[in-house]
């Protein structure tokens, strides 16, 4: 593993999002509470690059990224998948798997970002300010650009404390 990564911790950055959420009556504050930027260790085959349903709908282009657990707070291991994993988006003849493995089978070293944010949602009617904390991370293989996102709640906290 590439030991040479940046982490960020930014806890005083506030964002202000203006994301509506059916149970707050205020703006979402957003904190991020760590940011990874990195390069990744990735394993281009017909075994980690594929097309796969697994947690979706349709099929997704996907990538198992072993490494990633060691990375991340939360799991991005899909449903009976191998390993975590970041998708590109629905499968089509323009997003294949033959597409990444088009230059061929092989291992790379992927930019990659993490990135930890805390969202603070006031909930005025029950006085409590609901806590969700969202992972997103972020890869790019060969010009395609992949993510995973995950969430947790994390609880509620006193009103006082969206802010």
């Amino acid at each position: 593993m590439n030991k040479s990564f940046t982490v960020l911790f930014a806890l005083a950055l506030v964002a202000v999002a203006p994301l509506a959420h059916a149970q707050t009556q205020g703006p979402v504050l957003e904190k991020v509470i760590r940011l990874i930027r990195t390069n990744v260790p990735v394993a281009l085959n017909k075994t980690t690059v594929k097309c796969s349903r697994a947690d979706y709908a349709v099929p997704e282009l996907k990538v198992l990224i072993p490494a990633l657990a060691e990375l991340t707070v939360m799991n991005h291991r899909n449903f009976q998948e191998g390993a975590p994993c970041v998708r590109a988006g629905e499968c089509s003849a323009q997003l294949s798997p033959q597409l990444i493995l088009a230059q061929g089978e092989g291992n790379i070293m992927a930019p990659t970002e993490i990135k930890l944010v805390q969202q603070l949602r006031p909930d005025v009617k029950n006085q409590v300010c609901r806590v969700t904390l969202v992972e997103t991370v972020r890869v790019m293989i060969r010009g395609v650009a992949f993510d995973h996102t995950r969430h947790a709640e994390a609880g509620d906290r006193v009103l006082e404390d969206c802010r």
